[in-house]
């Protein structure tokens, strides 16, 4: 009777254009964290800031 063998496995090829693919969808999601913290660290106490309060009238 023979042992059952398992194939060995077939190793992944990572082409260049999935690289390029993974390495842009981390730096996207990166960029949004930064953002993320840029946008917090900004945020004021007390409530919006006067900048972004004023209104353009026509």
């Amino acid at each position: 009777m023979q042992a059952h063998r398992v194939p060995p496995q077939q190793r992944l090829s990572v082409t260049p254009r999935a690289a390029l693919a993974v390495g842009i969808a981390i730096l996207f999601l990166l960029l949004h964290v930064v953002a993320g913290v840029i946008v917090r660290a900004s945020a004021t106490v007390d409530g919006p800031s006067s900048v972004s309060m004023r209104q353009i009238y026509d």
